[in-house]
């Protein structure tokens, strides 16, 4: 196994973004290109991964108000369905990206295509675009680890903070907590949407 073969712990790096950096992120985002912008604004938004975030689909979006972003299992790195109930904000911003979209002729699946192969951007292209919005002063896992430490200081219970970024719940509590807390994910997504707001 690997701690077979690597005798230290890795590194664990703090944030490099603090809730009180958000302001300054989204006027990172206001001077970005459409897709940079929209990729590194849905992963804020959603604490999702970067993987998570590039491979999106439309068909994975439920746009109506109390709609979900049902993420596949496969697009996960706990290859377990996760789902993120979508705030209006959240509904507001993926309907004028689409229109966006839709106005330059794309009629594909996903949410960030690849300019020549008509699939999802690949990691490397990802990467790239968060780098042109931060100017390399920060990553996509520090949008989401920003998301995580504001839905923590706003009171979201800590079972809930863990769900919305898709955290196993640990093996007692997965046994004993058979619940999708969507109720409340939804009402600490709606607060945290509206103080990014």
């Amino acid at each position: 196994s690997f701690s077979d073969l690597i005798t230290h712990k890795p590194v664990q790096r703090p944030g490099r973004l603090r809730p009180s950096q958000a302001a300054t992120v989204l006027a990172q985002l206001a001077d970005a290109s459409q897709g940079a912008a929209m990729l590194c604004l849905l992963a804020l938004m959603h604490g999702t991964r970067i993987g998570e975030t590039r491979l999106a689909q439309w068909r994975e979006f439920d746009l109506v108000p109390g709609g979900c972003w049902y993420i596949p299992a496969t697009h996960t790195k706990s290859r377990r369905e996760h789902v993120i109930p979508l705030s209006p904000h959240a509904l507001a911003v993926l309907m004028r990206y689409r229109a966006q979209q839709q106005a330059t002729g794309y009629r594909g699946v996903y949410l960030f295509p690849a300019t020549r192969s008509g699939q999802a951007i690949g990691s490397r292209d990802a990467t790239r675009l968060v780098r042109s919005v931060s100017g390399g002063q920060w990553r996509a896992h520090d949008l989401r680890k920003l998301a995580r430490t504001r839905w923590t200081d706003q009171g979201t219970d800590h079972q809930v903070g863990e769900s919305l970024i898709n955290h196993a719940l640990g093996k007692l509590a997965g046994i004993y907590i058979n619940s999708s807390m969507r109720d409340q994910q939804r009402q600490a997504i709606e607060l945290y949407h509206a103080w990014l707001a």
